[in-house]
């Protein structure tokens, strides 16, 4: 052991995110990248291809596919030796108590991608381009509207393309998407990307590598304390360059390997029988074991600035962030290294304790705050335009309301001169209303429209408003005061049928601000004119809270990680089992054609579904509402469709009589809508919902292309009866969002259906093909834990 008394140095360096010994005793990092799969890639490719590959700026991969794999255990071990750094694009850590940087330059170095600057495309020559060029992601894959990474592999090992060229780009698209900039566990090759691809020079050109560490960075960044004590800890990016990094600084680590990888974190894709690996065996992997050993003696060479011979101490213009922070301690800790300072553990203090996460923990649960801080995408911004000038605005509200003062200055004037004697039951003719508290009051409003326009500018997301420009703002903010202006002057006249008296201040019960501005006219309840307020809209974020809070229902209080989770639930589906219940049963292969949906999606499969949507409902809804909503499954369907046969050949309907198992069901007595799921050419899968309350059947369709209106009502509302002679109103939302792939039409009607019976068709909006991957993970999550047990 090294010697833990020797002095700490003078000047303050970042401190330990957690005390040394108090470190969190995860499992597992997570990456979303599978490194197996540059192997995949590679066994699936010609000699000559992958020498071509390696020539390429993609040429380190196939060294590092050669390199011990990702160590799950290791990385959670590494994360939580951070130092806290204000630096938003750099992470420090301290092994063999030694300081060890990874920022761009590292990521550079044992990646070998581009990370230049991004540089700014023409707008005008990309509009251009997307108006006369044809798409080139037809040229590549046809008529397929989404490829999975796994079946590019499959078309470059069976050869169903043979021109090297193209083979090349597959194989440049499949690495981008599985291993460089990898987001989900089934990672699908990117529209965009193909299209770059089409120029190989600017496609490799593009700072991918920059794009890469950027994406792992605010990964790691946005977990504090609390998230980085999680057992499972999932990660964006390219994940393994974070153990090249280490590897690299401390050599040491390769001294001791093991077959296979410590955490089953490195699941390979599935290629079902083609064994794409061609007996090259188990990969070796860091020890976790020999890793604490090596850093608890501290006596092993580390290299804090890794380097290819460069002074990495003064770094390039080529790997400088133009919005990250200065920090002073990080300064120190450099020019320290730069004087061969003798770091030891003793050195590195601060940090949280185990109990400090506990409380903080609590803390977060009790105050509903525990959620994991996002990086805020820059360039994006949904309410008001860069360059807002909110002090501009304010001083337009407010030379508009001057001829309001005025008007309201000569009218309490005028009521102060006519004033009546004193009433014992005129609350508002006691007060006495001086002018210039009223005008106090209407500058405070409108400097709160401007503070509020403010915050809207910052980015403040749970701002409700078009704020789109100046105009808009000024508009908006002028009607709102004027209307404000007109209620005080009507309050401080006090006159009419409806002045108050001192027996309505009790029912009113104003507040001693509301007293002193004088009596409001009528006791209804004190909100917004509609005027203002327009036709209102909820905002979406709102319905999908509500929407994911049925998902997790099964899990109150705290953040749910359902990306860790579900890599945890990726390794059990390794070994088959069975998920059996009163009502169905679920064989683990049934659950990954889920996740893959490679294939359409059997009916089985589909009434599993709709039973644990059916059972999150019920969970989280209030008792009272449990039975507006019935969900039925495909069966149900299936038995009602033949007995409305016998039951339109009957003359005398109300002799008829159904079968027991289709109206002994005591939920549709108090059922006010009702969804299952409707398959069409076997296939393609749409949602029904029949509405009681206002009789009308909504239709969830996620490719609408695939029916015409007339075709779609003709095949789904011909089987519809009437009511008091009147048929069922039939609607078809065009605003929902629309996925072509048809092996995901039947997740997508599950996912609608749900949300639709949570908050109405508005939150259907959620559920893009963008976060399906993620939504789906969620969902494959909770009906595993709903069933069996907690991940």
């Amino acid at each position: 052991m090294e010697d833990e008394n020797s002095e700490r140095p003078h000047c303050p360096i970042p401190e330990k995110i957690f005390k040394s010994g108090e470190e969190p005793t995860g499992v597992r990092v997570t990456p979303y990248h599978k490194p197996c799969a540059i192997r995949q890639i590679l066994n699936a490719l010609d000699p000559d291809e992958v020498e071509q590959i390696r020539n390429s700026p993609f040429g380190k991969l196939v060294d590092i596919a050669d390199k011990p794999s990702f160590s799950g255990r290791f990385g959670c071990y590494i994360i939580s030796r951070q130092l806290k750094v204000a630096k938003k694009h750099e992470a420090w850590f301290v092994f063999a108590g030694k300081p060890i940087r990874f920022s761009l330059r590292e990521f550079a170095f044992v990646t070998g991608l581009n990370c230049g600057k991004i540089q700014k495309r023409s707008k005008k020559r990309a509009l251009k381009n997307n108006i006369t060029e044809k798409p080139y992601w037809g040229e590549l894959f046809g008529t397929l509207k989404e490829v999975p990474v796994s079946s590019v592999i499959r078309m470059l090992m069976k050869k169903t393309v043979t021109k090297t060229e193209l083979r090349l780009k597959y194989a440049y698209l499949a690495l981008l998407s599985s291993v460089i900039l990898p987001t989900t566990h089934t990672p699908r090759i990117s529209q965009d990307h193909a299209e770059m691809i089409k120029d190989v020079e600017e496609f490799f050109a593009y700072p991918w590598g920059r794009v890469s560490f950027d994406m792992l960075m605010s990964s790691i960044k946005e977990r504090k304390e609390v998230s980085l004590s999680q057992n499972t800890i999932a990660l964006k990016g390219f994940v393994l360059s974070l153990q090249l990094v280490m590897v690299e600084a401390v050599p040491a680590l390769t001294e001791v390997v093991q077959d296979g990888n410590s955490s089953g974190s490195e699941d390979d894709f599935d290629v079902k029988e083609d064994n794409i690996d061609n007996g090259k065996g188990e990969k070796k992997s860091i020890s976790p074991g020999h890793a604490r050993d090596t850093d608890a003696a501290g006596k092993a060479m580390v290299h804090s600035l890794i380097s290819g011979g460069d002074n990495l101490l003064n770094a390039g213009t080529e790997f400088v962030w133009s919005d990250d922070e200065e920090d002073s301690a990080v300064d120190n800790l450099l020019k320290l290294i730069e004087q061969q300072y003798p770091f030891s553990h003793s050195c590195f203090t601060g940090g949280v304790t185990k109990l400090d996460v506990i409380r903080l923990r609590e803390e977060a649960k009790a105050g509903g705050l525990h959620r994991k801080t996002t990086k805020a995408k820059q360039g994006i911004s949904t309410q008001i335009p860069v360059g807002f000038d909110v002090e501009f605005v304010g001083d337009v509200v407010k030379d508009k309301l001057k001829e309001d003062f005025k008007r309201l200055e000569t009218q309490v004037a005028t009521l102060q001169e006519n004033e009546q004697p004193p009433s014992t039951k005129n609350v508002a003719r006691e007060t006495n209303v001086e002018i210039p508290t009223i005008i106090e009051e209407v500058v405070r409003f409108v400097n709160r429209v401007s503070s509020s326009s403010a915050d809207v500018g910052n980015g403040r997301e749970d701002v409700v408003g078009d704020g789109f420009g100046v105009a808009n703002v000024e508009k908006a903010s002028t009607r709102e005061a004027r209307v404000v202006v007109d209620e005080l002057v009507n309050a401080t006249a006090g006159g009419g049928e409806e002045a108050c008296d001192g027996a309505n201040i009790t029912d009113i019960n104003l507040g001693a601000d509301e007293v002193a501005l004088g009596c409001r006219k009528s006791k209804r309840q004190k909100v917004l004119p509609k005027a203002l307020l327009g036709n209102y809209e909820c905002d979406i974020r709102f319905l999908n809270r509500a929407r994911q809070a049925v998902s997790d229902s099964k899990n109150p209080g705290g953040n749910i990680d359902y990306s860790a989770k579900f890599s945890i639930l990726l390794d059990k589906l390794k070994t088959p089992f069975c998920i059996t219940t009163d009502a169905w049963t679920l064989e683990s292969t049934e659950l990954y054609e889920i996740v893959e949906r490679e294939n359409p999606i059997s009916a089985k499969v589909v009434d599993v579904l709709i039973s644990h949507i059916s059972a999150l409902y019920r969970g989280n809804s209030h008792r009272k509402h449990q039975s507006k909503c019935v969900f039925l499954d495909t069966k149900f369907v299936s038995q009602i469709s033949k007995v409305y046969t016998k039951f339109s050949n009957v003359s005398r309907k109300d002799t008829f009589r159904f079968p027991d198992n289709i109206v002994d069901n005591t939920a549709f007595i108090e059922a006010d809508r009702f969804y299952f799921p409707f398959n069409l050419d076997k296939k393609y899968w749409i949602g029904i919902c029949i509405d009681m309350s206002n009789w009308s059947i909504a239709v969830l369709d996620s490719n609408l292309p695939n029916r015409s209106e007339y075709m779609m009502g003709k095949e789904v509302g011909k089987q519809v009866g009437l009511k008091d002679m009147k048929a069922l109103a039939f609607e078809r939302p065009r605003f929902l969002p629309q996925n072509n792939a048809i092996t995901d039409s039947a997740v997508t009607t599950i996912l609608f259906i749900q949300a639709h019976a949570v908050a109405g068709v508005d939150a259907c909006k959620c559920i893009t093909a963008a976060v399906l991957d993620t939504e789906v993970e969620r969902l494959v999550v909770t009906l595993y834990e709903g069933n069996v047990g907690p991940l």
